[in-house]
């Protein structure tokens, strides 16, 4: 394999504003250079849709896009789940909400011409006291009152409506209602940054077109009604471990990695192994080269890299990683 890819890859994170940002991923990643400019509510830590595109920027692939890399190396950049032309299989991003967002939800599966599936992961770094994310038909709601009150604020009643804490995690697959809400601080792990179909503005002045919102409602499952929030423990680090957060996700598994001293893992060709460092920092080592990890910061390790460790110099430290199932 070419040493261009077989050390740990970090990218440059690509920045976006938002409205109402009021410091939060600013505060998170103080210590993580670069600095955001004014008014950042999101920054991309790996993505592949152009013209959003990650950058390397270390070591001999230093400057290629990631697009670039994927089509290039393919398999053994991705894994055996890898298709010639595909994009890189997920995205991920630290974002900071300034405003509730509508309502939206994705389609189960992609219909050449139509709307694109999606799946998204959430995973809650900080959140003001009054901040909610919505995922999910309540499990006493039905599907008259949801279709009632669409477009007014009485459609929280029909939501699962959650107060995120530290850590939480949640899913939104194909065909789950969603939105969040203001004051939230999250990684977010994504198959592709495409905007889902919406339902509901919340309001009669930010009425979701009748159209669109008759084309969005075909595909929301209001059978759908499990507790979709994945609760954490946030209590102090005290031994090294693997917590495995999403195991079962066709599109993506997340395991939390609690680090004291160090971890030896190994790609043998199914996945690659994406790091971020949602506390502390690490360095990783791989192959001839190795990558130092700040706060809120993310590493490829590629599918057929091969071993690899990370170490902890001053633990504790808490990663997440994100790969693709067998």
């Amino acid at each position: 394999m070419t040493p261009s890819i077989g050390y740990p890859l970090l990218f440059e994170p690509v920045f976006e504003h938002g409205d109402g940002s009021d410091g939060m991923l600013r505060d998170y990643l103080s210590g993580s250079p670069p600095d955001l400019p004014e008014g950042t509510a999101c920054s991309w830590e790996l993505v592949d849709a152009p013209p959003r595109t990650s950058r390397v920027r270390n070591g001999a692939a230093a400057g290629c896009l990631l697009s670039d890399l994927t089509r290039e190396w393919g398999t053994e950049l991705v894994g055996r789940r890898y298709r010639q032309g595909q994009p890189f299989p997920v995205c991920l991003r630290l974002l900071q909400t300034g405003r509730q967002e509508p309502l939206c939800v994705y389609p189960e599966r992609t219909v050449p011409g139509g709307p694109v599936s999606n799946t998204k992961f959430w995973y809650s770094l900080r959140a003001r006291p009054d901040a909610v994310l919505m995922a999910g038909i309540h499990p006493g709601a039905t599907q008259a009152p949801f279709l009632a009150h669409r477009n007014t604020p009485m459609l929280r009643h029909s939501l699962q409506v959650f107060h995120p804490e530290r850590y939480d995690a949640f899913l939104a697959p194909g065909g789950r209602v969603h939105a969040l809400g203001a004051g939230n601080l999250l990684v977010e792990v994504q198959e592709r940054p495409v905007q889902g179909l919406p339902v509901s503005g919340w309001g009669p002045e930010d009425a979701v077109p009748e159209a669109e919102a008759t084309a969005a409602l075909d595909h929301i499952l209001f059978s759908d009604r499990q507790i979709r929030r994945l609760s954490r423990d946030a209590g102090p680090i005290r031994q090294t471990r693997r917590v495995p957060v999403l195991p079962q996700c066709p599109a993506f598994h997340v395991d939390e990695v609690r680090l004291c001293d160090h971890i030896a893992g190994r790609t043998a060709g199914t996945s690659f192994h994406l790091f971020l460092a949602v506390e502390g920092s690490v360095r990783v080592l791989c192959g001839s080269g190795e990558a130092t990890l700040t706060t809120g910061r993310a590493v490829l390790i590629a599918a057929a890299a091969g071993d690899y460790r990370i170490e902890a110099p001053a633990p504790p430290v808490r990663l997440l990683k994100v790969f693709l199932p067998e």
